[in-house]
């Protein structure tokens, strides 16, 4: 069996990759091999003739320049990604790695493994992540502003916790209400200085917010 030609090559490097450019020593494309007849990238057939670095974007050129150099020395390239253009408008990134062929004449093969669906996963991953950073800075946002209304409400407020009904914060005007630091508040199961019919009123209220989420104002009597 004699030596591979260079489109049998190609197609034996592609069998594991998406594309194989098989390139002349002035880096123009001469063969192109695809690993599915319907891929998206048929439309590279368009790039014979061409020279591989005019068929990506201007910010690839360096990649692809770099890549043609390393095959050339060394046998065989880093992997590096570059962007084709594509005819759509949409650029195709596509990760190659440029292997020198044994013939002697100086010819390369490109593989290339089609990065599209990777891309589209960073995006996506990117866009979840900006989305939590938003509603994360949303919700800071509605803390500090809660926090401000809760300490300069002229209104007592009392922070209860549901299950225990421990006091978990108070605000100022609590504090001035009760005549104790909201520190000495914090902790107390409430309700407290206040008649027991008003306890009762109280208590009644709480158990109709555990089970409605909201209850209608009462009035109430501090003191025993």
């Amino acid at each position: 069996v004699g030596p591979l030609d260079d489109q049998a090559t190609a197609s034996v490097l592609t069998a594991a990759s998406d594309i194989a450019l098989v390139l002349d020593e002035a880096g123009v494309i001469r063969d192109i091999s695809l690993g599915q007849t319907d891929h998206p990238l048929d439309e590279s057939r368009e790039w014979l003739g061409q020279g591989w670095v005019d068929t990506v974007t201007p910010e690839s050129r360096g990649k692809v320049e770099e890549m043609l150099k390393e095959a050339a020395a060394e046998g065989v390239s880093r992997r590096r990604q570059v962007n084709h253009l594509s005819p759509s408008g949409i650029d195709i990134p596509v990760a190659y790695t440029a292997v020198r062929l044994g013939r002697g004449d100086g010819r390369l093969v490109a593989v290339g493994r089609d990065l599209r669906d990777v891309c589209a996963l960073q995006q996506r991953l990117v866009e979840a992540q900006q989305s939590l950073q938003r509603d994360y800075w949303r919700m800071r946002y509605l803390e500090t502003r809660y926090r401000l209304l809760f300490q300069s409400s002229t209104e007592a407020v009392l922070m209860v916790d549901a299950a225990t009904q421990k006091v978990a914060e108070a605000n100022p005007a609590a504090e001035e209400l009760f005549g104790q630091p909201a520190k000495k508040l914090v902790g107390r199961v409430f309700p407290f200085e206040c008649d027991r019919r008003s306890e009762a009123v109280i208590t009644e209220q709480l158990e109709t917010v555990r089970a409605h989420g909201q209850v209608e104002p009462a009035p109430v009597r501090l003191g025993t």
